[in-house]
């Protein structure tokens, strides 16, 4: 059965980090890994990542890309992407024994990702988005590609699309519920807007249809 795209009120991050920030003048990409030694680094540059995607973030500038090597990355806050920022998977130190085949990105009991209206964000690609409710909550324009959407929590959410975001393109990526009857997942809803959505995987949800 495929994950249901429906229609509803749907409710937004809070927490706004690193958004449209003055910060340094460098254009060069940004890299995060998990297994970096701290997170005081003022580049995040390759020979010098940050420790977590909130603090690249923080240091990045409109525009920029932040390069997510594989490993499990808890956000003690929602991350709020925008202004052109793009967030993508990229197993850059493949000697740190990581055994995830993906950056995965847990918002615990809130968003792992979210963007805001008139903040539109760049690309979000090849991440695992989890969180025990809504996993990625969109009010402002992104393209979401390649990624994967698993959470377990009863109830939880993979994508909500607010009502007016504009920009927003969702592709080929994968839903998936374990398929435990006393359990109410949602691949996606939609709330009075039209992103574009293709090429995706709704897989084991209970409760289907799209509209």
């Amino acid at each position: 059965m495929i994950g249901r795209v429906t229609k509803g009120l749907l409710v937004a991050g809070v927490v706004v980090l690193g958004l449209a920030m003055p910060v340094l003048a460098s254009a060069d990409p940004r890299y995060v890994n998990d297994d970096a030694a701290n997170d005081t680094s003022t580049t995040c540059s390759l020979a010098d990542p940050c420790k977590t995607i909130a603090h690249a973030i923080s240091v990045s500038q409109s525009g920029e890309t932040i390069h997510v090597d594989n490993g499990t990355y808890l956000a003690a806050a929602s991350l709020a992407l925008g202004d052109g920022r793009s967030l993508i998977a990229d197993d850059f130190d493949t000697s740190d024994g990581d055994t995830e085949t993906m950056p995965i990105i847990d918002g615990g009991g809130g968003n792992a990702l979210y963007t805001i209206a008139g903040h539109p964000a760049g690309t979000v690609s090849g991440l695992d988005l989890r969180s025990l409710g809504i996993a990625v909550t969109l009010s402002g324009g992104v393209t979401i590609d390649g990624c994967v959407f698993d959470s377990t929590g009863n109830l939880s959410q993979g994508v909500a699309v607010n009502s007016g975001a504009t920009g927003v393109t969702i592709e080929n990526s994968t839903f998936s519920d374990n398929g435990m009857t006393d359990h109410y997942r949602t691949g996606m809803t939609v709330d009075g807007s039209s992103p574009t959505i293709t090429g995706n995987t709704f897989e084991n949800f209970q409760i289907g249809r799209a509209s």
